[in-house]
């Protein structure tokens, strides 16, 4: 279990008048989640930072949280309800709302910390080179009814923390994938409008999209060794059927596709610029379209599954011959062709 009072949580400091505070945007989305969205909204109100706007962008929901919302929290946040398009769209929309000099993204089934805010805006105030700065994540899950942002004592160490470093952060995603959760970081507003803003048309794996972005633009950030996020699992993170299971609940297929897209996007543009880490990019944009072909043909989707497969062996050469004998077997079952 964590040792909370290792991570000193109230200790910093902010400038007593609120006029020489820059203004922190907390973007909180939603979806068809008012179990739960009353937490990150009470974690984004009760920050030790006092200049923060929170903005609740609903994609969709149709469970009555604009009512609740509504009700519990008034005036004091800004709640935009919108057609269910995924959390990108959700997120793209709250950062057109915002006003910020800082952008902090919260889902709405996760929690801040009371001092994230306070913390992270002392450090990117005095160093004007750091593009986003971020910290320690714990998770809990739905049984773990003793876990809140003011109690986090029994949650648990994310495996991400092992991972986290400071500076650019582009080849140890190439090499390792995420390891920074979407609530962790806070990031300069204006770093996030130089690279385009969020990618409305990736439905998933946002938060990869946009650390990926970031850092081919040259971002640096910074960890920040405190305890700053809570994330809420359904299940223990540790177990992977459970996790394959809540994979298959939040649409695996498309999560998929749209990691493959996200990946795409980043080879295409080392392709470009004729990238060091270009054959590291193409291995991984094979490794997902193999993946996917696999999952897609044990669904009995062959047709689907081929051309997967077939964009997995072309990106991705290593163990081609056993590829080749698993593409050919599935080529050749009956009705099995490509298109």
């Amino acid at each position: 279990m964590l040792n909370v009072k290792s991570y000193d949580l109230l200790i910093a400091k902010a400038p007593t008048s609120q006029v020489d505070l820059p203004l922190v945007s907390i973007i909180i989305i939603t979806y068809n989640d008012r179990k739960y969205v009353g937490d990150a909204i009470d974690s984004a109100l009760v920050q030790t930072y006092s200049n923060c706007e929170v903005i609740v962008v609903d994609d969709g929901s149709a469970d009555g949280t604009g009512e609740f919302i509504s009700k519990y929290y008034g005036d004091r946040v800004r709640y935009h309800w919108k057609e269910n398009d995924g959390s990108c769209s959700a997120r793209y929309t709250g950062l057109q709302m915002a006003s910020g000099k800082y952008i902090q993204h919260l889902d709405s089934d996760d929690m801040l910390l009371p001092d994230k805010i306070a913390s992270q805006v002392a450090y990117l105030e005095v160093h004007s080179d750091i593009a986003f700065v971020y910290g320690r994540t714990v998770y809990f899950c739905d049984d773990d009814r003793t876990v809140t942002y003011e109690h986090p004592e029994n949650a648990r160490e994310h495996p991400f923390n092992a991972r986290a470093r400071s500076g650019n952060v582009l080849d140890d995603y190439v090499r390792n994938d995420n390891f920074i959760d979407i609530g962790q970081p806070l990031t300069r507003r204006d770093w996030i409008d130089r690279i385009g803003g969020w990618d409305a048309s990736t439905r998933w794996c946002d938060d990869v999209d946009i650390m990926l972005r970031l850092a081919y633009a040259g971002a640096e950030g910074h960890f920040l060794d405190r305890l700053v996020y809570m994330y809420r699992h359904a299940r223990d993170i540790h177990d992977s059927s459970q996790m394959l299971a809540r994979h298959n609940r939040l649409k695996w297929v498309e999560f998929r596709e749209s990691a493959i897209h996200v990946w795409e996007k980043l080879r295409l543009a080392m392709l470009r610029d004729s990238h060091p880490s270009l054959a590291l990019v193409t291995k991984r944009v094979g490794y997902l379209h193999f993946g996917l072909g696999k999952h897609l043909f044990g669904r009995g989707k062959k047709q689907s599954a081929l051309n997967h497969l077939w964009r997995g062996i072309c990106f991705n050469r290593e163990r081609c011959v056993y590829k080749l004998v698993v593409l050919a077997a599935v080529a050749f079952l009956p009705g099995s062709q490509f298109r």
